[in-house]
């Protein structure tokens, strides 16, 4: 009996509401998948003219001739990492290929399901049970979130095992053992091979590890551990592109293009630059495969931007910075409408979740006792902004940022809650006269 008594009926109520979010969550994303799955593709299967129709070819192809590919299915690619492709694959081995598609689906459900455990452990770990129900319910409110587990892209699988990643890495931090910092790599590898964008995130701990006080030989050992286990479990993956290209890629070759794309502004160059830069557009239209095409498009893309700050300094400061994290945030990750809701609607409560994440951060950076803890959820937040700042930046990059701000905004709408009850159990204390 004394071991039931440990958990009090609050605990116990506010995990039986987390059961009952993340079956719904499950269930809702379920009847999505069955309801409209075949309306979820943003690309056709005649022209293979998208990353989710390109991403279920390469699975197809990987599973029917063993070779990982993307563009073109007679040449090898190393312009996506392999995570989805494999997983999808696997699918298809076991269920079809339609079949196969429809349990990846699924499967990235209980993905985003298991992101919604990890935020609430978070918020527990940082605040209070419930800061982590009220965040798992706006969580489940944000049709976004359904519509990523059902697209064939990688934000559910790069949901779930970044903040995989970020819990680990809190504990590990906190209970400082290397066994933890070495589940918290393993967690991260496995990032990787779906969002190449996540190899820097150890900085980020490095970062935190820091603010939270340790020392710089404290930070040795767990820096040593995490690194060798992402050697190791990255290590394959290269010594496939060393067999196949004859030449050391450590992630991908696929920048050149946002980075172009993000030397436009209003998708259009600075002026004169297509004449200044004429022979290399001419370079690009000439290139013989798509390795070669990347190399040139990364080089302009470099010349474009410095040309850009040397002609229009000041309105290219306001593109890399200010105009860039408006452009992650300021409409919803929605390509796709789930249950018929307008993304109207889903702009309006993506707003309101923005302003009371905000406003909530900046609570939390002012007034909350924990600053140091909560630290590692700004600097990641930070973290998405730069690293997407050389690039073209959208909703897609900016989406990993909202279930951060989904925690901030609960934090905010509790401590709201609560001094509204303070204030009435305080006018009860008052005597009557």
């Amino acid at each position: 009996m004394k071991i039931f008594q440990k958990v009090d009926n609050e605990a116990l109520l506010y995990r039986i509401i987390l059961a009952a979010v993340v079956v719904f969550f499950i269930a809702i994303g379920t009847f999505i998948t069955f309801q409209q799955g075949s309306d979820m593709y943003l690309g056709n299967f005649e022209e293979y003219n998208n990353d989710d129709v390109k991403y279920i070819r390469s699975a197809e192809t990987l599973l029917n001739e063993g070779t990982f590919t993307y563009h073109k299915v007679e040449d090898s690619t190393v312009f996506i990492m392999p995570a989805l492709t494999m997983v999808l694959a696997f699918c298809m081995k076991i269920f079809g290929y339609w079949n196969g598609i429809t349990a990846f689906r699924i499967l990235q459900v209980l993905m985003m399901a298991g992101t919604m455990i990890l935020l609430y452990q978070v918020c527990r770990r940082f605040f209070h049970e419930r800061i982590g129900v009220i965040a798992i319910l706006l969580f489940a409110l944000y049709a976004p979130n359904y519509m990523a587990a059902n697209l064939i892209l990688t934000e559910a699988f790069g949901q779930l095992f970044l903040w995989l990643f970020i819990y680990t890495g809190i504990v590990a931090v906190d209970k400082k053992k290397l066994s933890w910092f070495a589940i918290a790599a393993v967690c991260l590898s496995i990032g990787i091979y779906a969002r190449p964008n996540f190899a820097l995130l150890p900085v980020v701990f490095l970062i935190y590890m820091l603010v939270r006080g340790y020392k710089i030989k404290e930070i040795i050992k767990p820096a040593i551990v995490v690194s060798a286990v992402i050697l190791i479990c990255i290590s394959p993956w290269w010594i496939r592109n060393a067999v196949v290209f004859d030449k050391f890629i450590p992630l991908t070759l696929s920048s050149g293009n946002p980075s172009v794309l993000g030397a436009m502004i209003d998708w259009r160059y600075p002026a004169g630059a297509e004449e200044k830069f004429s022979e290399d557009f001419k370079r690009l239209g000439e290139a013989k495969d798509a390795i070669e095409s990347n190399e040139i498009q990364a080089e302009l893309a470099k010349k474009i931007r410095n040309y850009g700050f040397e002609t229009d300094r000041n309105r290219y400061i306001k593109h890399y910075t200010v105009d860039r994290v408006v452009d992650m945030v300021k409409v919803p990750y929605y390509w796709k409408p789930v249950l018929h809701i307008s993304k109207p609607i889903v702009g309006v409560y993506h707003y309101v979740l923005l302003l009371l994440g905000v406003i909530g951060l900046l609570m939390t950076v002012i007034f909350k006792s924990k600053r140091k803890e909560l630290s590692i959820l700004i600097i990641t937040i930070l973290y998405f902004i730069f690293t997407s700042l050389p690039f073209i930046t959208f909703e897609r990059y900016g989406y990993f940022i909202m279930a951060f701000i989904t925690i901030y905004a609960a934090y905010l709408i509790h401590e709201l809650v609560e001094a509204v009850r303070s204030k009435k159990r305080s006018s009860l204390r008052q005597p009557n006269h």
